[in-house]
């Protein structure tokens, strides 16, 4: 059933349809695009020979099983078949310098070795560190010595096979490459399997399509939107304009720049920092312009007279079309010639038909590709296509879906578990984005609470930013945030103790009440089983969250909404201050971030005699002087040189930040007899100086979270007698601004940045 909401979509390309495929039960949508057929890249032109008429793809020609799961699943709902084609490959350079994965040469022995060389790395590559696989190729393959004739004339010429900006080959992140050989896309050794489409790709264009043809509006180039409050005008070429709630833009990134009339300067830095590159695709019969050095049994031909080993350079690069649909009753040769120059530009009179297209180089830094998230949905606009998301087909109709998916449409294909692989693995440079979802139905021991106000953490801008931890650890599509108050609005037919119309918050642990740890009270926060809100279940950053009674907690009478929503982290630095008595105590804090500025406040009402913070961002620092710290510092660098001897009666540390160097410093700081108490999370594993430890009697004690119920009951106590941690919370945003508090957070100038949901307008 469709609603009300009316989305223009822009290009028809892959990700244009996908959106418009996904979106167009739902909600009215209209399809723009400037030429009179679909598809964009995948165009599939028609070759008369005799009685027969032959389709022929001029654009994508190929698809791969382990890296397009989501286009193969939707030809399967469609019911369009395709058939497994062996690419098999030939590289000739010279007439004594050539090779293939089909068949054997004399050459063959002079580059074997390095292939397998390489070839084995590829396992030991995956499994190292995140920044050593997004070193360029080209530094690791200088590193590791790899020959110039390797790399001009086997590395190089094979990649460029499937990376469709030959130029920029080298600089792609290592990780890139290592996955085309994993997922055996291509192989030194042997052809690979891929898969064409039977009748070519138009028979997926027409069916994705089918449902929503009479939207489409062919032959109209939007050439302005004009974005207002709550609605963006669509402008075509022949001046109509229509007037919609969302805009998808599924062009090339500098087509939807033009296209914006007010760009923000954010979208003009991101949407102009991709370069593109022409491609000519040449349908001839002209057998000439393949080598006669190697054997015409290879799929593809790639012929280069100019080898170079710090750039891609080729005159012919060829896929036989005779061979890959087996046309065998020709009585001549199909052949596709890709950006041919000199010797191999085939014949004028033998060109049958030519297609060109611009294609997006990687930009110079890969990041932006990233960015482009922090842009989504702004002024109702959403960008997708091959530019945003990464080089192939399948990436560019993943944009799409993803986009859709944002918007209120579904995810077509969560039951098989290689497309939403994929799906997730696109989905994750797309950032976080308002959305509607249902109303959570309870459980007989939940309470449903309205969501009044959000607390932004750490952990949600490792989310936001989606890094390796993210990565590994949150399933796409969760609701993240456990930092929250609300009121409850609905309870559960086994709920005793929790009314309706109560003010509550919940422990954001949730534990499982049945391994050892659970048997006792102080250990609950480790439990083996451990659950956490806003990780491994539905968060609060959404107007409803159902959370079980045993984890919810009731908000005293004094204790404002914009306190509650921060008792979480708050109750982390409380379980900071119960690892000794700070009273009188000369102490320092490592991290001036929320977490050490509420220790900070929380050790001033404690009474300790001189609270040191060290915190490199000026603004905190200025924020810990005022809620309390004695000394603030830049650096422990900067106090050794100008006040040593106020880190010589230090009895009590904190590392807050998750850094080994300022844990490694507390060693040496903290005076004999003393504690150090860490409660961030290092990156990687560290060596400790356990003799330093020992000879000084230190204590290590590593804090994680709140004891359940124990710091709760303590944190409302001195609450209640007059702690003041007002002046940490700095920010608070209205829900639909959401992306402006995560970007704030992100900078470090602010304090504790809130997100209230009292009036959410979500899309």
């Amino acid at each position: 059933m469709q609603n009300n909401k009316k989305i223009a979509i822009i290009g028809s390309g892959v990700a244009g349809l996908a959106a418009a495929w996904n979106l167009h039960k739902k909600y009215d949508i209209v399809l723009y695009e400037k030429a009179s057929v679909l598809g964009g890249h995948a165009y599939t032109t028609t070759f008369q020979y005799k009685d027969k008429v032959i389709p022929i793809d001029l654009g994508v020609q190929l698809l791969h099983q382990w890296t397009y799961p989501n286009l193969l699943e939707m030809l399967r709902q469609f019911n369009v078949s395709t058939c497994a084609v062996s690419w098999s490959l030939a590289f000739s350079f010279s007439s004594e310098e050539n090779w293939s994965n089909n068949f054997l040469t004399t050459f063959w022995d002079k580059i074997k070795d390095e292939c397998n060389r390489f070839y084995s790395s590829l396992l030991s590559i995956s499994n190292s560190s995140i920044e050593f696989q997004m070193q360029p190729l080209c530094e690791y393959l200088k590193t590791e010595k790899y020959s110039e004739t390797f790399i001009a004339k086997a590395l190089l010429p094979l990649l460029s096979t499937v990376i469709f900006s030959p130029q920029e080959i080298l600089n792609h992140p290592l990780f890139i490459i290592v996955e085309i050989f994993k997922n055996n896309m291509i192989s030194f050794f042997n052809p690979c399997c891929w898969h064409r489409v039977v009748g070519g790709t138009k028979e997926y264009i027409s069916r994705l399509a089918e449902n929503f043809i009479g939207k489409v509006r062919f032959e109209k180039e939007v050439i302005s939107l004009i974005r207002q409050t709550d609605k963006v005008t669509v402008q075509d070429a022949q001046r109509n304009m229509e007037e919609f709630d969302e805009v998808i833009i599924a062009t090339h990134a500098d087509t939807a720049l033009s296209m914006l009339s007010d760009p923000s300067n954010e979208e003009r830095e991101l949407l102009s920092s991709f370069q593109y590159v022409d491609f000519n695709f040449i349908l001839h019969k002209d057998e000439g312009v393949l080598s006669s050095n190697i054997p015409r049994t290879a799929l593809t031909e790639y012929t280069s007279s100019e080898p170079n080993h710090e750039k891609v350079y080729y005159e012919g690069h060829t896929y036989n079309v005779k061979k890959a649909l087996e046309l065998n009753y020709l009585d001549y040769p199909l052949i596709i010639s890709l950006n041919p120059k000199n010797s191999a530009m085939p014949k004028q009179e033998k060109i049958i038909e030519s297609k060109n297209y611009k294609h997006p180089l990687k930009p110079q830094d890969i990041s932006i590709k990233t960015k482009i998230k922090s842009i989504q949905g702004k002024k109702h606009t959403w960008f997708c296509g091959l530019d945003i998301a990464f080089d192939s087909h399948e990436a560019a109709f993943i944009s799409g879906m993803v986009i859709a998916e944002a918007l209120g449409a579904s995810y077509p294909f969560s039951d098989k578990p290689m497309a939403l692989k994929s799906y997730q693995d696109i989905k994750k440079f797309m950032g976080l984005w308002l959305n509607e979802k249902p109303i959570p139905t309870l459980a007989p021991n939940e309470v449903l609470i309205k969501v009044r106000i959000t607390g932004l953490c750490g952990t949600d801008l490792h989310i936001y930013n989606w890094n390796s931890w993210a990565q590994g650890t949150i399933a796409l599509g969760l609701t993240p945030g456990h930092e929250f108050v609300g009121e409850v609005v609905k309870c559960g037919s086994l709920v005793q103790n929790i009314k309706v119309g109560e003010r509550v918050t919940a422990e954001g642990h949730i534990f499982c009440k049945n391994c050892i740890l659970c048997s006792d009270k102080n250990h609950l926060h480790l439990c083996t089983s451990l659950k956490c809100i806003g990780i491994t279940t539905s968060g609060a950053f959404a107007e409803y969250i159902a959370v079980s009674e045993d984890s919810v907690i009731k908000i005293p009478d004094n204790i404002s909404d914009e306190i509650a929503s921060i008792l979480d982290p708050l109750g982390n630095s409380i379980h900071c201050a119960t690892i000794a008595d700070c009273k009188n105590k000369n102490i320092i804090i490592i991290g001036g971030g929320p977490a050490g500025l509420f220790l900070t406040a929380i050790l001033k009402y404690q009474s300790a005699n001189r609270i040191i913070v060290i915190e490199p961002n000026e603004y905190r620092r200025e924020l810990a002087q005022k809620i309390g710290a004695t000394i603030v510092s830049s650096s422990i660098e900067e106090i050794l040189k100008n006040q040593k001897n106020l880190l010589e009666s230090i009895t009590i540390g904190y590392e807050m930040s998750g850094s080994q160097k300022a844990f490694e410093n507390l060693i040496e700081i903290v005076r004999p007899g003393g504690i150090i108490g860490q409660l961030g999370i290092l990156k990687d594993k560290v060596l400790i100086d356990v003799n330093t430890i020992v000879l000084k009697g230190l204590t290590i004690k590593g804090i994680y979270g709140r004891l359940i119920f124990d710091t709760w009951h303590k944190m409302f106590e001195i609450l209640t007698n007059k702690l003041d941690v007002t002046a940490i919370i700095t920010h608070i945003f209205p829900a639909q601004d959401f992306q402006k508090a995560f970007d704030l957070a992100l900078t470090g100038q602010c304090g504790k940045v809130l997100i209230r949901w009292d009036h959410c307008q979500g899309k």
